[in-house]
């Protein structure tokens, strides 16, 4: 009888199948456990080399997972990196656009204060330009001073003649302030002179007014001139003699106080 040991792939064992040898001798119960012995260390030792195998698969297999967990961990370890790269280089990026931004406002103003040195430097070049011309200028005067100061023995040096002058200066400036005190003083008397014979003209004119009034009406009636005069007239002489508050009159003299037929009248009378 042949015996087999077949190990299926979930791990069970099946007892191999007895075929039956017609022709077989029967054997004893020792020999049929010899050989179920037999059978029975062939099937471990397949489980035995089974199990190796699937330690062995295990082993690679947690061999795989660390190297898988290792592989995660060094991608993990370079995504972090990266990313610290990328914020990094943003970093940089912005700190370089801030300071391109800062030199390029520098640059603006040093370049409007390059144009205004410029400016200036031309006009400091105009005003030294205006200076030597007046200097030249000034030579000629220089030089007659210095001529003048030779030929006169009251001034020793040009300072001598600058300080004259200063002086000279000043003693005209404090005539024209005293001309000037001196016409407004003038010029305030006059007024005040003004109003002065303005007021005692006024005061003549009433005082003259009150006198020929107070004459006309002290006249006796009986007198050869006002005798023949009819009273309006008497009234019209008292109101124009008399003084107004507001305009004076002038007296009239007898001849024109007389009226148109007073000639007529005398040489009748005569």
């Amino acid at each position: 009888m042949a015996a087999s040991v077949a190990l299926l792939s979930d791990g069970f064992v099946t007892a191999p199948a007895v075929e039956e040898d017609e022709e077989a001798v029967p054997l004893s119960q020792s020999t049929q456990l010899l050989q179920r012995k037999k059978e029975m260390a062939a099937v471990q030792l397949e489980l035995d080399k089974k199990k190796d195998e699937f330690l062995s698969r295990m082993r690679r297999c947690t061999e795989r997972e660390e190297e898988l967990a290792e592989r995660q961990d060094a991608i993990k370890e370079q995504v972090r990196k990266f990313d610290k790269f990328l914020k990094e280089n943003d970093a940089k990026r912005a700190r370089a656009l801030r300071k391109a931004g800062e030199e390029a406002k520098i640059r603006e103003a040093r370049e409007a204060e390059r144009v205004a040195l410029e400016a200036e430097l031309l006009r400091q070049r105009a005003a030294q330009g205006e200076i030597e011309a007046a200097l030249r200028n000034l030579e000629r005067p220089e030089q007659f001073l210095a001529r003048a100061c030779e030929h006169s023995d009251y001034f020793e040096d040009i300072e001598a003649i600058l300080r004259r002058h200063e002086v000279l200066e000043a003693t005209h400036a404090d005539l024209l302030a005293r001309v000037k005190t001196s016409e407004e003083q003038t010029l305030q008397r006059r007024e005040e002179l003004h109003e002065t014979r303005k007021r005692t003209q006024t005061e003549a004119l009433v005082n003259a007014s009150r006198i020929a009034a107070h004459q006309v009406i002290h006249i006796p009636l009986s007198t050869p001139q006002v005798a023949g005069r009819p009273k309006s007239w008497h009234r019209s002489l008292v109101r124009e003699t008399q003084p107004s508050a507001h305009r004076f009159v002038k007296p009239r003299t007898p001849s024109e106080r007389d009226p148109p037929d007073s000639s007529a009248r005398r040489g009748s009378t005569s």
